[in-house]
């Protein structure tokens, strides 16, 4: 029984772990997208600017 209780914890914190892993992912694969969105965006003002 303390068995099954210990898997069902240790499994819980896996699912948690990769959750956090995929947030993390898919936050840092946006981040870098934004960073190029946002670097376009520079570039073309001072094209533009100049």
């Amino acid at each position: 029984m303390d068995i099954w209780i210990y898997l069902v914890r240790v499994g819980m914190l896996l699912s948690m772990l990769i959750l956090l892993m995929f947030l993390i992912y898919w936050m840092f694969s946006h981040l870098i997208i934004l960073f190029v969105f946002v670097l376009f965006v520079v570039f073309f003002s001072i094209i533009t600017w100049k």
